[in-house]
């Protein structure tokens, strides 16, 4: 298939590994604005110094715009469209999406789907969703042949048994060229849920939101939809210079290992995966690169100054506040992940900072209210 999966890079192998517990606060991490990444520098352990992280000029890269003090109104277009996946995102995770339109598929829908992909009537590695479900959107040409318009005209419950032949260029070999049948299960349509309007349902409200009232709900979210409009806003108001060539390449290689494990799954050479996913290895290098620098550019331009010691602290810190009994311990936890503890620490270190310049941003936020 063109596009077997769709893979999002989290903040960064190093930081995912750092999110490995159950903790709530923890879990956080990986789950904040895909803005902030963290790439190590591809150096020996002993450049590993905390006191390194900030050590860079980075105003010789990028030259930084507004990021403090911006005004966003309730009723712009912006804020409103990122309101209105704020709200779906939540429902949809709590549960309390549960009703679709019950019609045929048509082109243009995004359909929820399971399958088990069958070849010479075995299936095939890879070729089962296991039940978790995957979305397809019907005529974007994410899956091989006429994958997607097999299933036009069948309805939520259905079962499809879809024919395809795989191209003869397909990158896996035991694939590539064969007939091959997939029993489709089709879920839901994607693309049409009916979300319940919060206005009517203040259980949902109460249950999702945890909020008593619209009133309260408006004002608990803005900070938050405000601040990511915010980062947006001054990220695009950043000009990059040029990106340090060291970072760039760690972080091609952190990409590169990721995309490896799931090309692995699949039975694919790295080179045919990204190729079949149509990944650019090296504008994910520049994003992460950019993104990083953003964070650490507004350190800089805040003042934000550390001694070993202090970052030491911040970091046991952090750890204690996430159940472990000490730095160490949360080292240890996450050691194979790494190639050395003082990796690892300056990992998580960086990843602190640039959530305090995060914060500096948020800080200063002002949505007004428009009723």
């Amino acid at each position: 298939m063109k596009r077997i999966i769709i893979l999002m890079l989290c903040l960064c192998v190093g930081v995912a590994a750092l999110t490995a517990c159950n903790n709530n606060d923890v879990d956080k991490l990986s789950t904040t604005t895909a803005a902030q990444t963290t790439t190590v520098p591809n150096v020996d352990d002993g450049k590993y110094a905390l006191s390194n992280i900030l050590a860079t000029d980075f105003s010789q890269y990028v030259t930084l715009g507004e990021y403090k003090n911006i005004e966003i109104r309730s009723d712009s277009k912006e804020y409103q469209d990122l309101r209105k996946q704020f709200i779906e995102y939540y429902l949809m995770q709590g549960g309390f999406v549960k009703e679709y339109e019950n019609r045929e598929v048509v082109k243009g829908d995004t359909v929820n789907i399971d399958y088990v992909g069958y070849c010479d009537g075995v299936p095939f590695e890879g070729g089962d969703t296991k039940g978790r479900g995957t979305e397809v959107t019907i005529g974007s040409g994410q899956y091989i042949d006429d994958f997607e318009e097999q299933l036009i005209g069948y309805k939520p419950g259905d079962t499809v048994n879809v024919n395809v032949t795989f191209p003869e260029d397909y990158g896996n070999d035991k694939l590539a060229g064969k007939d091959a049948l997939f029993v489709v299960k089709v879920n839901f349509i994607a693309s049409a849920p009916v979300y319940p309007d919060l206005a009517k349902n203040p259980d949902i409200l109460k249950k999702c939101f945890n909020y008593d009232s619209m009133d309260a709900f408006e004002e608990g979210i803005k900070k938050e939809i405000g601040t990511e409009l915010v980062l947006k806003m001054a990220m695009d108001a950043m000009t990059v210079k040029s990106y340090p060539q060291d970072r760039l390449d760690a972080a091609k290689k952190q990409i590169e290992d990721l995309y490896t494990g799931y090309a692995q799954m699949y039975g694919m050479s790295l080179e045919d995966f990204l190729k079949a996913q149509e990944i650019d290895v090296d504008e994910l290098s520049k994003n992460q690169v950019k993104n990083e620098m953003f964070f650490l550019a507004i350190a800089q331009s805040e003042g934000f100054d550390y001694t070993d010691e202090e970052y030491e602290q911040l970091c046991e810190d952090y750890a204690k506040k996430n159940s472990y009994a000490s730095l160490d311990a949360l080292l240890q936890a996450v050691g194979s992940r790494y190639s050395s503890n003082a990796h690892a620490k300056y990992d998580l270190a960086t990843f602190l900072v640039q959530e305090m310049a995060k914060k500096v941003v948020e800080d200063s936020v002002n949505v007004i209210i428009v009723k």
